[in-house]
């Protein structure tokens, strides 16, 4: 009888160290396969080192893309900044966890000390919102340049 409960242990003991090491393996697997590890460690580590803090990083390099975008004298390309724009200040809208599905009610959300330009902004996203909507929309070069200046001063304004 002794002997029977010892061997049911040792067939016990070897299932949990089987049912650990899946475990194990599957964090592993995990934190091989998926972006986890990127934002835990490295967003950290780059942002001790660097300059800015990464998500500055990245939203400086999308914005370089879009100055790129005006620089191509094509209608097709301003309105295509002007719409990159706006997402990058619907994500800093959302990051800053202002409640609204839309841009629009984001906006609504701003209090007037953080964006200065709330007026201009709301007007900037109208702007976006003829391009997306309408496709008989014109849009000049210098009408692009005012609205990206608009959306340039918000992100600096929200410190991105």
């Amino acid at each position: 009888m002794l002997s029977t409960l010892v061997l049911i242990l040792e067939y016990i003991r070897i299932a949990v160290i089987v049912v650990f090491l899946i475990i194990i393996l599957s964090i592993i697997v995990f934190l091989t396969r998926t972006n986890w590890l990127k934002y835990a460690f490295l967003e950290r580590f780059i942002e001790f080192f660097g300059r800015r803090p990464y998500h500055q990083q990245k939203f400086l390099k999308k914005w370089e893309n879009i100055m790129k975008r005006l620089g191509r004298e094509s209608e097709e390309e301003y309105k295509l900044a002007i719409i990159e724009a706006d997402e990058i200040l619907e994500k800093i809208l959302d990051q800053m966890k202002f409640e609204g599905e839309t841009t629009r009610e984001r906006l609504t959300k701003v209090p007037k000390l953080i964006l200065d330009n709330l007026e201009e902004v709301k007007k900037a996203h109208e702007t976006r919102d003829n391009i997306v909507h309408d496709p008989d929309y014109r849009i000049e070069k210098e009408e692009a340049e005012r609205v990206l200046k608009v959306y340039e001063k918000a992100l600096k304004q929200l410190d991105v």
